[in-house]
């Protein structure tokens, strides 16, 4: 923590209950997964389920960290961690985890936290892939759901099979999880693309959209949040209603009500329709997402 700077504007006292507020909501989070295990609903639907309060909130979190604007007194600090390399130990805890969500031997609550970790660490990864390709994914009727849907698929492949592989067989079975994650996503979006390719119309749609989701990533994060919502679409989803916007991003839009997010929600579609260029903040907002991914961009 220390090389990192943040004991420059947290002090140790701050830090530490912070730390133990968080050790006491982790039961209520890996309880949440266990009931969900219990009931078979599949991780993916959990977690936008009202029924797991703490499992939904976390992945909301977890999603709105990557996209939600960086404190300036954040921004070099945040600079320095993700380029630095990461410890030789984090693949070794991965490959772990997989090994304690199949192990009947674990305990379980042992076992829903490897199961969240992969889930989660998969998810992220899908997340990145798609971001990637600067609105491509989002244009071809890409959205949220559907890296939920393929990390829960990938989590249930890995706890198919037997623990006797490992042993057997040298292979990493977290990286095996993300690679075969990452061709699901790219065989999904051939799927999108075939699909949607027919039309030239719609390909020009598509084209639009992802020129709109580069517009939304140098706009405010919640106009770009009430935005989305309203634009993401696949055959199965409906717009989330405005009044549960706050539990699907409750990091990003902590505080709002109903009624304020359907005065922004209004003001920003007016601004869309009338000038989409209002809408660019100057500065652009530097959310961490930037950032993890300064170093690609720096280099293209």
């Amino acid at each position: 923590m220390a090389d990192l700077g943040f004991s420059t504007f947290l002090p140790q006292a701050a830090l530490d209950a912070a730390l133990t507020d968080l050790e006491l909501g982790v039961g209520q989070l890996l309880a949440d997964v266990e009931r969900a295990q219990r009931r078979n609903i599949p991780l993916r639907v959990a977690v936008h389920d009202d029924g797991f309060p703490y499992l939904a909130r976390f992945h909301g979190h977890l999603h709105d960290a990557f996209v939600m604007e960086v404190p300036s007194e954040l921004v070099p600090i945040l600079r320095r961690l993700v380029r630095m390399p990461s410890p030789q130990w984090s693949q070794e805890l991965l490959d772990d985890m997989c090994i304690v969500a199949r192990s009947p031997r674990a305990r379980p609550d042992e076992r829903a936290l490897a199961r969240l970790v992969i889930f989660e660490g998969v998810r992220v990864n899908l997340f990145v892939a798609a971001w990637r390709t600067d609105g491509g994914f989002e244009g071809i009727g890409g959205s949220r759901r559907d890296l939920d849907d393929i990390a829960d698929a990938e989590l249930a492949r890995l706890l198919a099979i037997p623990l006797a592989e490992d042993a057997t067989e040298r292979y990493r079975p977290f990286a095996t999880t993300v690679a075969s994650a990452l061709v699901r996503l790219r065989d999904h979006v051939d799927a999108l693309w075939a699909a949607q390719a027919l039309i030239e119309d719609l390909r020009k749609e598509c084209e639009g959209r992802a020129r709109l989701e580069m517009l939304l990533r140098r706009a405010d994060p919640v106009d770009a949040v009430v935005l989305r919502n309203q634009l993401d679409r696949s055959p199965r989803q409906q717009p989330v209603p405005v009044a549960r916007l706050p539990f699907e991003h409750p990091l990003l839009l902590d505080g709002h009500t109903e009624h304020s997010l359907n005065q922004r929600s209004s003001r920003a579609t007016r601004t869309l329709d009338r000038n989409p260029a209002r809408l660019v903040r100057r500065p652009k907002p530097i959310t961490f997402i930037d950032l993890l991914l300064e170093p690609e961009t720096s280099h293209a």
